[in-house]
């Protein structure tokens, strides 16, 4: 299980930069249920999974990725 180290909430590649390729699950818990995505590299099925803040997913990685961004908070 992940989750963001700063407090973002969003979608899971393009708000969140969470590092993907083929053959990557995310799953996350909706309205109670267990629900994953997958990623052929280009795009998610059925969608972009998107992270609500302080929500952590569990991702399942063909190959083990770094998942680093350098983040400025803005005031």
């Amino acid at each position: 299980m992940v989750s963001s180290r700063v407090p973002l909430a969003g979608f899971v590649t393009t708000a969140l930069r969470f590092p993907t390729m083929a053959n990557n699950l995310v799953q996350r818990y909706e309205a109670g249920a267990l629900v994953t995505y997958t990623n052929n590299g280009a795009r998610w099925t059925p969608n972009e999974p998107k992270i609500e803040l302080g929500e952590g997913f569990i991702s399942f990685k063909a190959q083990a990725q770094k998942w680093h961004w350098n983040w400025l908070p803005s005031f």
